[in-house]
């Protein structure tokens, strides 16, 4: 009998590895014992393999549903970890995805994350700030982020008073250059805000009160 190729074989046990992960969170039900555990154990698992869908040929429509059927939902979790993992999941594969086959299912989606820019758990409130960095930089999402970009910058500014990260700056800064016809309007109101934001952040740094050593340190 001609046996499989190694990598035919391995691509298999992938397969069938990424079929009992998503056969899991599809029998998951609100009364599962442990069912928070159970799922972000599946979420986590997803997300690690996630660079190697491709090789076992999961197509994009795949992908699509089970973002959108398994991982939507955690949105609402009472649980805030499991809202930040499955914000950082969506992120995540959000990354690869340049268009989607379903704009309303997508823009669905994207109304459901962006609430969670006030959610009342700080990790939380930072990982959708992250996420967003990926998710609404496509045409589809224009649609649900055009009529709510201003108060959408105004969560970034409040991000950035809340904790210093590279990445809330980073999300702004890829907001603005998508959005940039759109926030053209209020071009002298963000300038002004920024600057006003930053001149907080500034300490002036006084040398008058420091003095130097009078004896040769050896």
């Amino acid at each position: 009998a001609n046996l499989p190729e190694p990598n035919a074989l391995a691509s298999a046990k992938f397969y069938s590895f990424v079929e009992f992960v998503t056969g899991e969170l599809g029998r998951v039900q609100p009364d599962t014992p442990n069912r928070d555990k159970l799922v972000d154990a599946c979420l986590y698992a997803i997300e690690a393999v996630r660079k190697s869908l491709s090789v076992i040929n999961v197509s994009q429509q795949a992908i699509e549903r089970l973002l959108c059927t398994h991982v939507h939902r955690e949105l609402f979790n009472t649980n805030g970890f499991l809202r930040t993992r499955a914000v950082f999941v969506l992120g995540s594969f959000c990354k690869g995805i340049k268009s989607w086959s379903n704009a309303e299912s997508y823009q669905r989606l994207l109304t459901d994350v962006l609430p969670l820019l006030g959610d009342s758990e700080l990790p939380v409130r930072m990982q959708t700030c992250f996420s967003l960095s990926s998710l609404i930089q496509k045409q589809e999402a224009k649609a649900v982020v055009v009529p709510q970009i201003v108060p959408l910058i105004e969560q970034y500014f409040k991000m950035m008073k809340e904790m210093d990260s590279d990445r809330v700056i980073s999300t702004l800064r890829h907001t603005i250059k998508y959005y940039s016809e759109t926030l053209s309007q209020w071009a002298v109101s963000l300038c002004e805000f920024l600057v006003g934001h930053f001149s907080t952040l500034y300490v002036p740094v006084s040398y008058t009160h420091l003095t130097l050593p009078t004896k040769r340190i050896v």
